[in-house]
């Protein structure tokens, strides 16, 4: 399977998922939500995150891009994978020392 069947068969996995959890957050009070947020320096096809400390279930995650200098868009989309209690892996051909990607992971804590 080449590198584009890969990150689209990943992409309709996590998409899935993420669909089941946002029903599972709709309506849940602030206080109840547990969350963690960051910046990762992106210098090759596929980096791990791992959260500072695991949550109770499996978050919602949501990915921005920073490219730093650059007047350009990126060229691929940010693809999540494995996305688990510990962490996430993010994939995508964008990769320089000046681009970074900002995430948010967020689930309830009940």
């Amino acid at each position: 399977m080449n590198d584009s069947a890969e990150l689209a068969k990943a992409a309709e996995k996590n998409k899935a998922a993420a669909i089941g959890k946002e029903k599972a957050l709709t309506g849940v009070p602030s206080d109840q939500l547990e969350w963690h947020g960051g910046s990762v320096r992106k210098t090759v096809g596929s980096v791990r995150v791992n959260f500072p400390s695991p949550f109770k279930h499996i978050p919602i995650v949501i990915l921005t891009s920073h490219w730093i200098g650059q007047g350009a868009g990126v060229g691929y989309v940010e693809t999540l994978s494995d996305v688990s209690t510990a962490g996430f892996t993010l994939v995508s051909g964008n990769a320089a020392d000046n681009y970074y990607v900002n995430w948010l992971a967020v689930a309830n804590n009940t």
